[in-house]
């Protein structure tokens, strides 16, 4: 990863395209990890969360990077608190073994977190994005009031939306 400060203005961010980061087999999930989400009114991250992006394993450059990203994204975009409606079960994962419920249809508020993800994408996931909640429900309907930054189990920062 290299750092670009141009004269006056924020550090721009810039990656090798070949980016991928190393996260061990069993580590997947560990405290050590990083990952995006969105929150929803009432629930800790780790109880009930709808995934944006899972990051691995990260330098403290690289998390800086992303911050730095992520709260630029939030400096040009207000996102107001909206409810959601998971209605279409679906597996998910490697294996296709963990059970999901997926939105019909994406939200165009959600459609602008793309060009976030594209800004992520030195880190490769390999899927197309589509918000999904992991649970035994078939349908929820969650209001979404923020989005986080996760390291482990722990909010590093948090965005809430208007």
């Amino acid at each position: 990863m290299t750092i670009v400060k141009i004269s006056g203005t924020k550090p721009t961010y810039t990656y090798l395209p070949t980016h991928k980061p190393f996260t061990p087999k069993g580590k997947e999930h560990s405290e050590e990890t990083y990952w995006t989400c969105f929150v929803i009114e009432g629930e800790h991250p780790n109880d009930l969360h709808i995934t944006h992006k899972f990051l691995g394993l990260l330098s403290t450059k690289e998390i800086d990077a992303v911050k730095f990203l992520i709260g630029d994204f939030f400096s040009k975009n207000k996102i107001k608190k909206t409810t959601l409606i998971f209605a279409t079960p679906d597996l998910f994962g490697l294996n296709r073994s963990v059970l999901v419920v997926r939105t019909k249809k994406i939200p165009k508020w959600i459609r602008k977190f793309s060009k976030l993800r594209n800004k992520l994408s030195f880190i490769s996931d390999n899927y197309d994005y589509t918000p999904h909640i992991a649970t035994q429900k078939t349908e929820l309907h969650p209001k979404v009031v923020s989005y986080a930054l996760i390291q482990g189990s722990d909010i590093l920062i948090q965005w809430h939306f208007e």
